[in-house]
């Protein structure tokens, strides 16, 4: 029985031989594929010494379709985050902005983050937020102006 081992062959080679691609269309779309995975999909964590705290590569968070209706009394937000529970919600209100972390326990679904800066100050105590059907609705009334009286 007579073995045969294969030469090994780059991308490049592999492209030139066959019929369907060109080596160069091939060779960028890799470099783009790259790119993108490099920039947008991945990230890795560093603490201070240079080792990496993540364990794995986490998705980066992307932004969801949201709607604001400002008015000078109230900041309110509706956001969809679809596939998302109660549970894997995070908000943080404080004076002047409002910001929503979704995070999927499932790695496979990316996160959502969206932070958004109000044109007043909010009174983020009393603040109500309402989650249904993949919608979260976030209203938080605006703090007065304090006329002082000058004597």
């Amino acid at each position: 029985m007579v073995s045969r081992t294969r030469k090994p062959q780059r991308i490049k080679e592999i492209a030139e031989d066959s019929q369907y691609w060109e080596a160069a269309d091939l060779l960028k779309n890799l470099d783009d594929e790259m790119d993108r995975m490099e920039k947008g999909m991945s990230h890795v964590i560093f603490d201070l010494e240079c080792h990496p705290v993540t364990r794995c590569l986490r998705p980066l968070p992307i932004t969801p379709r949201f709607k604001i209706d400002e008015s000078a009394d109230r900041f309110e937000i509706r956001v969809e985050l679809p596939s998302i529970s109660k549970e894997e919600l995070h908000l943080d209100v404080d004076r002047n902005s409002v910001a929503v972390l979704a995070d999927p326990h499932d790695p496979m679904y990316r996160p959502y983050y969206l932070r958004v800066d109000s044109k007043g100050p909010l009174a983020a105590d009393d603040t109500l937020a309402e989650f249904s059907e993949g919608v979260l609705k976030i209203v938080v009334p605006k703090l007065k102006k304090a006329r002082i009286k000058v004597r």
